[in-house]
C-alpha cells in the first residue's frame, strides 16, 4: 500500500494498493504546473530476489507508478502465479552428505540471485524449472560462462567439478521436493 498521511496528525488522506511491494521512497515533481508523486514498485533487488518473506510466492513486473491529485486513471495489476514445478528427469547421484555440501555451496554462491532454498522471485531463473538441456550444459553455464551476456557470471575459480556436481544434485533434489509438495491440479 502506498499511503499519504497528513503531516500534522498522521491521518491517512489517500492510499493506493500497488498490488506488489513498494520498492523505494516516493518522490514528487512538477510538469507544466501539475504536481506528480512517483514511486517505484515491484519485486527485485537483493532483499527480495529470494522471494522471502516479502514476495510470498507472487511474481510481478516492476513498474514506475505516477499519480496526480486529480488523476482518475485505473491500474490493472498483472500478476502471475508460478506454475507447478515439474519432476526433473535428469539425475545426479549424490549421498545425503553431498546434498548437504551442495546446499551450503548453493547458499554461499547461488542464493543471492537464484533465491534461498532454490526458490526464485522470478527476477532471475528459478532453477527448480531447469530443463534436461540446461542440466546437460550445467558446467558450461556455471563454470564456462556461456550465459555471461545474460548476467550469469562464470564461477570457474570457485567450483571444482566435484563441488559443481553437489550443487547440481542439491538443485535437482529441491526440484523433486517442490514437485512432490505441489497441490494437485484443480478439476
Amino acid at each position: 500500500m502506498l499511503r499519504a498521511y497528513r503531516a500534522t496528525n498522521g491521518e491517512v488522506l489517500w492510499e493506493f494498493n500497488a498490488g506488489i511491494g513498494v520498492a523505494a521512497a516516493p518522490m514528487t515533481y512538477t510538469v507544466d504546473g501539475t504536481q506528480y508523486v512517483a514511486v517505484l514498485a515491484g519485486w527485485g533487488g537483493p532483499e527480495v530476489l529470494g522471494n522471502r518473506p516479502l514476495g510470498r510466492g507472487r511474481v510481478g513486473p516492476g513498474r514506475l507508478l505516477a499519480f496526480t491529485l486529480d488523476g482518475a486513471a485505473t491500474l490493472t495489476i498483472p500478476e502471475r502465479a508460478a506454475p507447478p514445478v515439474p519432476i526433473p528427469t535428469f539425475t545426479v547421484q549424490a549421498s545425503r552428505a553431498e546434498l548437504t555440501q551442495g546446499r551450503a555451496l548453493y547458499a554461499q554462491f547461488c542464493a543471492r540471485c537464484h533465491g534461498g532454498d532454490v526458490v526464485s522471485s522470478g527476477a532471475v531463473p528459478d532453477l527448480r524449472y531447469a530443463t534436461t538441456a540446461i542440466h546437460e550444459t550445467f558446467a558450461d553455464v556455471v563454470r564456462g560462462g556461456v550465459r555471461r551476456q545474460f548476467g550469469m557470471p562464470s564461477f570457474a575459480e570457485d567450483f571444482t567439478s566435484e563441488r559443481l556436481r553437489t550443487i547440481q544434485a542439491y538443485i535437482l533434489d529441491r526440484a523433486r521436493e517442490s514437485a512432490r509438495a505441489a497441490p494437485p491440479p484443480q478439476p
